[in-house]
């Protein structure tokens, strides 16, 4: 993901209602391909969540991602959850794994460099890479591991890094970028202007994607 943002008459007015009813009904993307075993009752780990940086003051300061990581885990499971959770399939719950090893989505908070990308998400079947060199996975996948690269983003605001890990955790429950806009979604490509969590149609692109 990167930073930054690239709509008379009656009948004139209800053409235009009818585009934005029309945008805001689709507002979501799929990769057509999804985590094996569903989003319910799964787990995800942090990798390296406090970063220490050495500041231009000379005095060394630390930046906790894991809790702005922990937030956006949380949002989602807000989010798609109905109010009797586990009823549906389509519902997300995330819990803290016990160890890295039993984790289905793992983020690794380092320091990548002038990569180009602030975060970037890679997809496993049976620990292969199931992605290649595309950004989206070709099949189903067992695992995931969400790249968190500090080197671009240590220094933006709270809301954004809190944004991007949701944005991340979209595209491991399977939800490609989105393009589109007003209104703007969490899967935007572009979202310096993010939501802070899912929309609802990020929710309903879940819920596409794993209802039976």
């Amino acid at each position: 993901m990167k930073k930054g943002f690239r709509f008379a008459s009656l009948v004139s007015t209800l053409l235009v209602l009818s585009l934005l009813i029309t945008t805001a009904a689709s507002a979501f993307t799929l990769y057509g391909k999804k985590l094996i075993g569903g989003v319910k009752d799964r787990t995800y780990w942090v990798d390296n969540p406090t970063y220490i940086f050495k500041d231009s003051d000379g005095t060394y300061k630390a930046i906790n991602y894991g809790t702005y990581i922990d937030i956006a885990v949380q949002n989602w499971n807000n989010s798609v959850n109905n109010e009797n959770k586990f009823e549906r399939t389509t519902d997300v719950y995330f819990t803290k794994a016990k160890d890295r090893a039993s984790a289905t989505v793992i983020f690794t908070v380092a320091e990548y460099g002038n990569t180009g990308w602030d975060g970037k998400t890679f997809f496993f079947k049976d620990g292969v890479n199931v992605a290649g060199q595309s950004e989206a996975p070709t099949k189903d996948y067992d695992k995931v591991t969400i790249g968190i690269n500090v080197s671009l983003t240590y220094k933006t605001e709270d809301h954004y890094k809190v944004s991007l890990a949701g944005h991340e955790f979209g595209h491991a429950l399977g939800l490609d970028h989105f393009s589109g806009g007003p209104p703007y979604s969490l899967m935007n490509k572009y979202v310096s202007n993010a939501p802070f969590g899912p929309t609802a149609d990020d929710v309903t692109g879940v819920q596409k994607i794993y209802s039976k």
